[in-house]
């Protein structure tokens, strides 16, 4: 069972992070945006149980080249000090066709998001710097333990202590309520004129 384990901590900006990549040598892996649409039940049962399904498009900014299309299950949290869910991926070639298909199962559009993600590979981690519609700015380091994590946390000079295990959707979904945004669906765009679903 593929198991995603990461920390989600929030900054001002990226640029004390980022010398410390530089410092560290880290891989760089691109700039990308991410366009996602996440689907549940009229009765929001996939957010009951603390489920995600995730259609994305990855566009690489400044490049040419064909957008990818990922659809994602997300099982609910484990019981743990930094973020743990079960993850299982498809790689698709046809994202509003999968649309259709979720719709016609009874599903329906609950958030659309966009975000900009910057990836960097730092020993066996993924460091990505993502700036969210609502929420400003976070450093989400993925990686396959927890202590692989924490040591990059801590090399990047970040408290791993600050981490959040909510997810952007939840979080978005609840600063939404807050301001009295929208909800059905919610929407937050960096750029409506670049959604690739």
């Amino acid at each position: 069972m593929p198991i995603e384990t990461e920390c989600k901590i929030p900054v001002d900006d990226f640029a004390a992070v980022e010398a410390k990549l530089l410092e560290w040598r880290a891989e760089p892996h691109g700039d990308v945006l991410q366009d996602d649409l996440f689907f549940d039940s009229p009765d929001r049962r996939l957010l009951r149980a603390d489920q995600g399904l995730r259609l994305r498009s990855v566009a690489t900014i400044g490049r040419r080249n064909p957008a990818q299309h990922v659809l994602t299950y997300k099982g609910a949290r484990q019981p743990a000090q930094l973020k743990q869910r079960e993850e299982i991926e498809v790689v698709i070639s046809d994202p509003r066709a999968m649309a259709d298909v979720l719709q016609r199962l009874g599903l329906v559009l609950m958030l659309h998001l966009q975000k900009r993600r910057k990836r960097y590979r730092l020993h066996d981690c993924w460091v990505e710097l993502d700036t969210v519609p609502l929420l400003g700015r976070f450093v989400e380091v993925e990686g396959p333990t927890h202590d692989a994590i924490v040591h990059v946390v801590g090399r990047l000079g970040l408290d791993p202590s600050r981490g959040l295990t909510d997810s952007y959707a939840s979080l978005l979904m609840a600063e939404a309520r807050t301001r009295g945004l929208p909800t059905d669906p919610a929407r937050f765009l960096l750029d409506p004129g670049t959604s690739g679903l």
